[in-house]
């Protein structure tokens, strides 16, 4: 499941239920009008709140009106910091913000 949404002049994201599976680190891909705008983001469960081990939400950094593609991938990281991804992205939503 996968919702992406404005509130209150922002746009949030949420996703959820990895099920069995469930991981360290949420990379955000974020594209504005089809381009990378240097939106993309990494959030760390723990450091960030809403975001959990199987599922979250968070708000989307915007840049102004147009239109937003949000997808989200789960990440375990090692002790180096490399990240290894079992299940790939998720499908991307699309909004006009």
């Amino acid at each position: 499941m996968q919702t992406l949404y404005k509130q209150n002049g922002q746009l949030l994201f949420q996703w959820g239920s990895t099920h069995e599976y469930n991981y360290d680190d949420w990379p955000l891909n974020v594209r504005y009008n089809g381009q990378d705008r240097g939106l993309d983001r990494e959030y760390r469960v723990g450091l960030v709140g809403g975001v959990g081990r199987s599922d979250g939400w968070l708000t989307v950094p915007t840049i102004g009106s147009g239109l937003y593609r949000v997808t989200v991938e789960g990440c375990d990281l090692s002790g180096t910091g490399s990240h290894t991804c079992r299940q790939g992205w998720t499908n991307p939503l699309y909004i006009n913000f």
